[in-house]
């Protein structure tokens, strides 16, 4: 499985650029539901930073059966002609409304307040789930230390829009101590991942599971934090979502390279559900990651996957820089760079939608036609990749497009770190990378050769492609994505903004 971003627009958008609202600073933290025939989405939004003192606040969205609704006059950000039908009645929880969430024995959820369950904190992630006919939502609170003085609290809705606040989750007799993410419903009995502190790193996923929703049951670690420091998940995994298919729970989780909280790409792992809690990982999807940020994106967080019409989609929790024309500005070059809780930028939480351009995983996880160390030919139309040289060298040889196939394309593709290294056949040395300038980023950079570490991935991270595969297998296609930039190759040879286009599309050609 693979998805595509389809617009330099997000759905949901944050950052000041509509009129005072509830999400007027941030929308983020969505939440995809199916309940009463059509999808639910839930987002927090938040007037501006920061959080310890600005109170979060909920949206709900809705997406029917057949698709997004295109009525005029219910638009938020349209994207690809598409958009959400908003609530009208906006927010619908308000986590500072002593009204929806009275003291007394039960706890309010009430920022501001000397005493209750979110003082000296705040609402951070938020879990959706449908159980027992009701919508959940789970609320993680904490300060912005985050681990063992996590708390969480649980509200409920029997229409999904009007919500009353339950109780405090407890476990074993105090807070909760760590961060729900993925929460999903198995003949009624709620599973769900949460993030567990590491001994020297961010979070990895603990399985937990409970069969009334309020008290919770270790049944130990799911997904680890991988142990290639060039991974995608070596530091951390924040958040994520979850669904059932057919007999198994498929997780959907961020990773972070660098730092906790600070996510590149998303991962799939799976469990059979008559396995859950059998106290043993889950299995990871091989072709991970199934997506990357995009160009304008530092991060890019969990991803409610759904069907809409015909298609497979994503929303995401997304965190940048709105349009193209930041792309490689010395702020957004920032943002990639370092997570975003180090840094005061101008970058604003959005939720940005994604389409699956296949569903391998859901037909066939084995399928990975690409594998590691073949040979091959990328071609685009009547064009070829090549290496510009029959006997390419480091730093010389501009990688060009040739009308005809001859020696200079004949690619060796190598797996590395679930990336990709396009290597000349005549000089396996050697990889495809941006230009090694100042601005390796930037939209139109050629490409050249370069000399990889043969003993560090981390060094080669600059030469990592990842290749979304389209639906299909005869002929194989994929776009070409470079880790670094999350600008993909045209048949110009100068980067670009991949969308799902038949233009991002190379065959990929076996050489026998």
């Amino acid at each position: 499985m693979n998805f595509a971003h389809v617009s330099q627009f997000p759905i949901l958008r944050g950052g000041r650029v509509r009129p005072p609202s509830f999400d007027y600073g941030h929308t983020q933290n969505c939440n995809v539901v199916w309940f009463n025939g059509r999808h639910h989405v839930y987002w927090k939004g938040l007037e501006a930073l920061p959080e310890t003192t600005n109170p979060a606040r909920i949206g709900l969205a809705y997406i029917d059966p057949d698709g997004f609704d295109e009525t005029a006059g219910v638009t938020r950000t349209p994207f690809d002609g598409r958009s959400l039908k908003l609530e009208a009645a906006n927010p619908i929880i308000d986590f500072a409304s002593a009204a929806q969430f009275p003291s007394g024995t039960a706890a309010p959820l009430d920022v501001y307040t000397n005493g209750g369950l979110t003082a000296g904190g705040r609402i951070g992630d938020v879990a959706a789930v449908v159980h027992g006919g009701k919508v959940k939502l789970y609320c993680n609170i904490y300060n912005y230390n985050n681990a063992g003085t996590n708390r969480l609290a649980l509200i409920e809705s029997t229409d999904g829009k009007t919500f009353s606040f339950v109780q405090e989750i407890t476990y074993s007799g105090g807070g909760f101590g760590r961060t729900m993410g993925p929460v999903w419903d198995v003949g009624g009995t709620l599973w769900a991942l949460f993030g567990q502190a590491h001994a020297t790193r961010g979070f990895y996923k603990v399985l937990m599971s409970s069969a009334d929703g309020l008290t919770w049951a270790l049944h130990g670690t799911a997904i680890p934090l991988s142990n290639d420091p060039a991974s995608f998940n070596y530091y951390g995994m924040p958040v994520g979502r979850a669904f059932v298919h057919g007999a198994h729970a498929i997780a959907v989780v961020p990773g972070s390279r660098i730092s906790a909280d600070w996510p590149e790409g998303i991962g799939l792992w799976r469990k059979p559900l008559a396995s859950l809690g059998d106290g043993l990982p889950w299995e990871e999807y091989p072709r991970n990651p199934v997506a990357l940020r995009d160009p304008t994106k530092g991060g890019l967080w969990q991803a409610n996957l759904f069907f809409a019409g015909p298609d497979l989609w994503a929303l995401c929790n997304t965190w940048g820089m709105v349009g193209f024309e930041n792309i490689d500005s010395a702020t957004l070059n920032t943002m990639r760079g370092a997570p975003y809780y180090d840094q005061d930028v101008t970058g604003f939480k959005h939720v940005a939608a994604m389409r699956a351009t296949n569903r391998f995983a859901l037909d066939d996880w084995a399928y990975d036609p690409i594998g590691d160390g073949g040979l091959w030919q990328l071609r685009h139309g009547d064009l070829y990749l090549a290496s510009g040289q029959s006997a390419p060298a480091a730093g010389g040889a501009v990688t060009v497009i040739a009308d005809r196939a001859d020696a200079r394309t004949l690619w060796r593709i190598d797996r590395q770190s679930g990336f990709y290294l396009l290597r000349p056949a005549a000089a396996p040395a050697l990889a495809v990378q941006p230009d090694g300038g100042a601005h390796n980023r930037a939209r139109g950079m050629n490409l050249v050769l370069g000399a990889t570490d043969p003993t560090d991935a981390v060094n080669n991270i600059p030469f990592h492609w990842h290749l979304p595969l389209t639906a299909g297998s005869e002929p194989l296609c994929a776009a070409l994505v470079n880790r670094h930039s999350s600008l993909a190759l045209p048949p110009t040879i100068a980067q670009d903004v991949a969308l799902g286009s038949a233009r991002d599309q190379w065959r990929l050609l076996p050489v026998i």
